[in-house]
């Protein structure tokens, strides 16, 4: 029944079901979630045949309904100048210093076309002279 259900249930459906809480023994709301991995381990271990069953079935819902989530950010094609579709401040510390005195103009005249005013305060403590 479980295999059907995951294979054939619409997705709203089996959403509803999921976000209705379960009375639950008030201990296990406590429990840590390293206590539960291992649990979860142990039983795996234990029941070696049932965790190979439903590992099999995982893989055959996978396959029919079409694989895991999907990324926004992995579907997104890259920029042919290699320059990020957003600038973070992670980007800026770890590659401004990497980028000769012609690249860092390049980066610093996208960012004023995206509208950044903020951009040479935060920028140039990080470009190489």
């Amino acid at each position: 029944m479980g295999l059907i259900w995951r294979l054939l249930a619409p997705k709203p459906l089996k959403k509803a079901r999921r976000t209705v809480r379960k009375a639950t023994h008030p201990v296990s709301l406590f429990t840590p979630k390293p206590v539960k991995k291992i649990r979860r381990a142990v039983s795996t271990v234990a029941h070696p045949v049932e965790a190979f069953e439903f590992g099999i079935e995982s893989q055959i819902v996978k396959t029919v309904r079409g694989g895991g989530r999907k990324n926004s950010r992995s579907t997104r094609s890259a920029r042919a100048d290699g320059l990020p579709h957003r600038f973070t401040d992670l980007w800026i510390r770890k590659t401004m210093p990497r980028l000769s005195m012609s690249e860092s103009a390049y980066v610093m005249e996208d960012m004023r076309k995206r509208g950044w005013t903020e951009g040479e305060r935060r920028v140039y403590p990080y470009v190489r002279n």
